[in-house]
């Protein structure tokens, strides 16, 4: 096989789309043993996508779409999101990449692609428009993906704006803001880091997340979101969180919101300021989260008084096998920070 297929069985990663009839032959040879073959390399254009699916699109597990001006025009969008939607019954994982739209074309085209979000068997999805608009029907795609497909992890980045179809379902931009509604109790993953974060917002948001069974949360507003009832069963089973970019009063916050996620397993801020909270984060980490095995800290301004810290409350906390931090050696103004891992 080329260096451009990679086993790892029964996974088979295609690193490019132009394969030899002799490679292709091959592949088909492994689907009686139901490999999962995933896409390496981004789609732009529907013609090698369509020459590789018909040989290996019952095993399609994975793919990238990377759609730009260039790459998607005269249906194409739509021939690529048909060939995934019809030839591809195993697809479980979808990364749509977009350039920002700037003709009405460009827009039906985008609109087309996104099509594939109504496929029924994918459990990830990942889009990042790259601040370009969202069309017409991404809203009412996203909402009935979450509510009829195994959803596992939903993320949408960098949405400039929505219609008012979006709106409907949304109260867009960033997806903020859900209205009452709920999020599928399947979700086990999710990234929330919205600016705009005022109580009705959170109060929503609360609600969504309420009656999933989410492992995973990235949330920029977690010290807040700890703080509705209606959030609580979700927060009751949470085993891993990822907070980033909170000011000192803020991350006051978070660290009282800390005493709702007693399965916690692993933490992890990120330029979160902890000067002043970092012996209660301690505190706090080892009489209410006794389950934590992996902390990591990126403080970007690390203080003695902040590592001493760190190794007295690990001492409290008996099932803590990871630690990942930023210390300062010296005092500044020669200082410099540096990592400290420990495992």
């Amino acid at each position: 096989m080329p260096s451009s297929v990679r086993a790892y069985w029964p996974s088979i990663a295609l690193h490019d789309m132009d394969l030899s009839p002799d490679v292709l032959a091959r592949l088909a040879a492994t689907l009686p043993l139901h490999p999962r073959i995933s896409l390496g390399c981004h789609v732009r254009d529907a013609a090698p996508l369509a020459s590789l699916v018909a040989v290996v699109g019952s095993a399609l597990s994975c793919v990238t779409l990377e759609l730009s001006s260039k790459g998607v025009a005269h249906g194409r969008g739509k021939a690529m999101s048909d060939l995934l939607l019809q030839r591809c019954p195993r697809l479980r994982d979808v990364t749509i990449k977009v350039e920002p739209r700037r003709r009405a074309n460009d827009l039906v085209e985008l609109n087309d692609a996104l099509g594939i979000v109504a496929h029924p068997h994918v459990e990830v999805f990942k889009i990042n428009l790259l601040h370009a608009a969202a069309t017409p029907r991404l809203g009412h795609l996203l909402a009935a993906w979450l509510s009829t497909a195994p959803s596992r992890f939903l993320q949408v980045a960098n949405v400039a704006d929505m219609d008012h179809d979006g709106l409907v379902v949304f109260n867009v931009p960033s997806l903020g803001g859900f209205h009452g509604r709920t999020l599928p109790v399947s979700l086990i993953t999710l990234e929330w880091k919205s600016h705009v974060n005022d109580d009705q917002a959170l109060t929503d948001l609360a609600t969504a997340v309420g009656r999933t069974e989410l492992k995973h949360l990235a949330c920029n507003v977690f010290g807040q979101l700890a703080t509705h009832p209606a959030a609580a069963p979700m927060l009751s089973q949470l085993q891993r969180l990822i907070v980033s970019g909170l000011n000192a009063y803020h991350t006051k916050v978070l660290v009282v919101g800390l005493s709702a996620v007693p399965a916690l397993k692993s933490l992890t801020l990120c330029n979160c300021n902890l000067a002043s909270s970092m012996e209660l984060l301690m505190e706090t980490l080892a009489t209410t989260c006794v389950h934590l095995v992996k902390l990591q800290v990126r403080d970007p301004r690390p203080t003695r008084d902040g590592a001493t810290a760190v190794f007295t409350g690990v001492l409290r906390s008996p099932h803590l096998t990871s630690l990942s931090m930023s210390m300062r050696l010296s005092d500044p103004p020669a200082a410099n920070s540096t990592f400290l891992t420990w495992e």
